[in-house]
């Protein structure tokens, strides 16, 4: 999702680190601010002021996927002004993809397609995750590539492993050179078989980790692989049941679910491993939701599903 600048008030004093020690998996130290504060500040604002799809807060913190950077920096300083975040977003300064007639588009890396959810113009750029956009008569996607090839079929392209073609995008398949791997073609029945990530070094069962480095294992054999700047490999032991890269060993962001303290409107999430705290009234939101559709929230609702209340201190 995104990088940002500053907000109204200091980031480090919105992020709060939970008590405990590092071995325990209770919490860390207080988050480094210019790694991590840019990008809960960008998920901060982006799920508050709905210009995201409700989703999971831990996901969007642990991902660097989202629109140019450009516009990750313009959400950032909006602070919690969804007005003003709103003003950063395509439908601000172009005509709406969702309006009748439009047609989804590539500007380059970026894939500019009508977001059901908010229904408005979702930029996405494809860079940020190491793909390309492919647009269709009825949506523009990241992928891998482009493919034209029967559905259901497995094939190399190259080294990506291709599991399935839903033409034009080649969504379906990994691209094995980053993976330290080489695509192959496993014997199948009557059809081409199936396509997979072999690594290139000795059998394995398992991942497993070799000092810092990932020791991933590809159809049984071994790949290494360096882990992302930041990121050192963690064994299967405690919130980890298999060997993985992460920044800490406090939680595993697959399956953390998304606590929101209601009285005081501060939201727990995973961030690659570390187990923060993100103080929303902090932030100038009105509180925060909990799992699945985890964040802040820019005004609270009564019980009743009446008026919005404001962001005054709960009872």
């Amino acid at each position: 999702m995104s990088l940002r600048s500053p907000l109204p008030l200091p980031l480090a004093a919105l992020l709060v680190p939970v008590a405990g020690s590092l071995g325990c998996g209770a919490g860390s130290a207080a988050p480094d601010a210019a790694a991590l504060a840019p990008r809960v500040a960008y998920c901060a604002t982006a799920l508050g002021c709905a210009l995201l799809a409700p989703g999971s807060f831990t996901a969007c913190a642990s991902s660097s996927e989202g629109p140019p950077l450009s516009v990750q920096t313009c959400i950032v300083a909006a602070g919690s002004d969804c007005a003003a975040a709103r003003a950063c977003t395509w439908d601000a300064s172009h005509p709406s993809l969702c309006a009748i007639g439009a047609s989804p588009r590539c500007d380059g890396t970026v894939a500019l397609t009508c977001d059901g959810m908010t229904t408005t113009t979702s930029q996405t750029d494809c860079a940020l995750a190491g793909e390309v956009c492919v647009a269709s008569a009825t949506a523009a996607r990241c992928a891998l590539a482009t493919c034209d090839a029967p559905g259901g079929v497995g094939f190399c392209d190259g080294t990506i492993a291709v599991g399935s073609c839903a033409r034009p995008f080649l969504r379906d398949g990994v691209d094995c050179a980053p993976l330290a791997a080489d695509c192959v073609v496993e014997p199948g029945p009557a059809d081409a078989g199936a396509a997979t990530c072999r690594g290139r070094g000795g059998g394995c069962i398992v991942p497993t980790c070799e000092g810092a480095e990932l020791l991933d294992c590809l159809d049984g054999r071994s790949a290494a692989r360096p882990c992302p700047d930041g990121e050192r490999c963690f064994p299967a032991a405690g919130v980890y049941d298999h060997a993985t890269c992460a920044l800490a060993a406090e939680c595993d962001a697959s399956t953390f679910f998304d606590d929101c303290d209601v009285h005081d409107g501060v939201l727990t999430y995973c961030r690659r491993g570390l187990r923060e705290k993100l103080d929303c009234r902090a932030l100038g939101f009105a509180g925060c939701r909990g799992s699945p559709a985890s964040g802040c929230v820019p005004t609270l609702l009564g019980d009743g599903g009446g008026r919005p209340l404001t962001d005054a201190p709960l009872p």
